[in-house]
């Protein structure tokens, strides 16, 4: 028997077993006492069916991304797929027979793993970043992302003004005019993202190594940055002075802004240093250690009010570039990744809005493209200017144009911020449905602007020597 019949037989017995579970599952019967004398009470559905839904969403994201690695796709896309598939979106599509694997309650509930994912994509991206060649090409990146953010912010608020606004007339606001340019300005600020979990993840998947993966992930990690202090400064402006709820001083959004970028890099300098340490101490659990860490590092991110994935890169930068680096440490995160990535894209996928699209396609198809013609002129431009070499300057631009968790969670801040403002929830529905092509079209491009460039497969064809040689020289995948 083939390996891929296998593979659609494992799935199909999967789903099977998903079905029958839900068929024959016994409701919890409420008001009695149990055998302490306490009282029995029902915890929420969507808790209650969260272990089979999280455990069929990693095996059958697994396989989805399986099957598609045999046509040499990006095995993120079977996960982003297979999270559609099961999805509550999917559900007024799909035959009666198919199993309610992921509805909205069970979904709201496995969303509460994506810090943890995050932190374990950052942490291995972190532990890629070598200070001392980062400092060679920092300046050169710096001037790209410079004009990726200038050129995408300005070309799309402009885009959006003059022919979107006019084809969503729901976001020009009453009097057509004081709140039509919000609209353009925030779609102009999250048109600039760039998704470092999508990235990082292609480049494992494809075994990428070379200077389009080195500088694109570097790129998207100071294209983050401007993101987040773009994106805060118009929120304080939209509802200070824009007239909305919730404004305030300058003063403490300016510290809320340094805690969130500075106060992340510390906090995970500090742990990255904690994990080195301990890693010394107990090498013999070197997996437990990174997932503690990780957990660690998703309940920090909401009690300090910082960034998982910032703390996460700054951790995976200091372990990596301190003296004593365990490379042993950065094996077994990157052991973790395959379960780790299956439930953060199954997930990412099961929260696209397949209903938004038939109304908006339009708007949406003109979004994307102008997005995607600016990001290909912006960063050829940029990497000429510079001085990249020719593959950089032809293949960079295939891997901007993902976005995926802080372009959703971005958007869901708009809505926080403006909740009187009648346009905020059609710019909201027009924006996820934007970024759910973004995600599903991003790491097919990524994936083939990396094997123009003669990066896929890159590590295996390494010659052992080279593997085996200095720990700066034989690790630059993600710089």
């Amino acid at each position: 028997m083939s390996r891929n019949l296998l593979l659609l037989l494992v799935l199909a017995g999967l789903l099977g077993l998903a079905a029958a579970a839900g068929i024959l599952s016994v409701p919890v019967r409420t008001g009695e006492l149990g055998v302490l004398g306490e009282t029995i009470t029902s915890p929420p559905r969507g808790l209650r069916d969260l272990v089979l839904g999280l455990g069929v969403l990693v095996l059958g994201a697994w396989i989805f991304g399986e099957l598609l690695s045999v046509v040499r796709l990006p095995r993120i896309c079977g996960y982003l797929l297979f999270g559609v598939l099961v999805g509550p979106d999917a559900a007024t599509w799909r035959p009666d027979w198919f199993p309610d694997i992921l509805g909205s309650e069970q979904l709201a509930y496995v969303k509460l793993v994506d810090g943890l994912a995050i932190a374990v994509i950052a942490f291995v991206a972190g532990g890629e970043i070598r200070l001392g060649e980062l400092r060679a090409i920092a300046a050169k990146v710096a001037g790209v992302v410079g004009l990726h953010a200038v050129v995408v912010f300005s070309g799309m608020a402009l885009v959006t003004s003059l022919v979107i606004l006019p084809m969503v007339p729901g976001l020009a606001g009453e009097d057509g005019e004081g709140p039509g340019i919000v609209p353009a300005l925030i779609v102009g600020t999250i048109a600039m993202a760039i998704s470092p979990a999508v990235l990082i993840a292609v480049i494992k998947d494809a075994r990428a190594r070379g200077p389009v993966s080195r500088i694109s992930l570097t790129s998207a990690i100071m294209v983050d940055l401007v993101l987040i202090t773009t994106f805060t400064v118009l929120m304080f402006a939209v509802v200070r002075f824009g007239g909305g709820e919730g404004g305030g001083d300058l003063l403490p959004l300016a510290g809320g802004l340094a805690w969130h970028l500075l106060g992340s890099v510390l906090v995970g300098g500090v742990i990255g240093g904690m994990i080195l340490w301990i890693s010394r101490a107990v090498p013999e659990q070197l997996d437990a250690l990174v997932l503690l860490a990780a957990f660690g590092i998703a309940v920090i991110g909401e009690f300090l009010h910082v960034a998982p994935l910032l703390v996460g890169l700054s951790a995976g930068i200091a372990q990596a570039n301190l003296a004593g680096h365990n490379a042993d440490l950065e094996r077994s995160a990157e052991r973790l990744l395959l379960p780790v990535c299956c439930v953060f894209f199954a997930v990412a996928g099961a929260g696209v809005h397949l209903g938004d699209l038939p109304s908006l396609w339009p708007a949406v198809l003109v979004i994307v493209g102008c997005r995607a013609a600016l990001i290909t002129g912006a960063a050829g431009i940029g990497t000429r200017l510079v001085g990249f070499d020719p593959p950089v300057r032809r293949w960079l631009w295939a891997c901007f144009i993902s976005q995926a968790g802080l372009s959703i969670a971005l958007v869901g801040e708009v809505r926080r911020n403006l909740p009187d403002a009648a346009w905020a929830g059609e710019l909201a529905t027009l924006l996820l449905a934007v970024i759910t092509i973004h995600e599903l079209v991003g790491p097919l491009l990524m994936r083939f602007g990396l094997a123009k460039a003669g990066e896929v497969d890159a590590v295996e064809r390494e010659p052992a020597s080279e593997s085996a040689g200095s720990t700066d020289s034989g690790r630059e995948v993600a710089t």
